[in-house]
């Protein structure tokens, strides 16, 4: 994994990596919950009109 990366030669660039990649994971799942939430009020107010 390290290998393919070449970039990262060092234990701290490995964690600044892991770190970064954790807070995209975030924002992707915020999106998600975002996403979702949208699409649950669509259904309900499409099933109260």
């Amino acid at each position: 994994m390290v290998e393919e990366l070449g970039q990262i030669d060092s234990f701290g660039e490995l964690v600044g990596f892991a770190c970064a990649l954790d807070e995209l994971n975030d924002f992707f799942v915020e999106c998600q919950f975002a996403l979702g939430d949208l699409v649950c009020r669509e259904v309900v107010s499409e099933r109260v009109a």
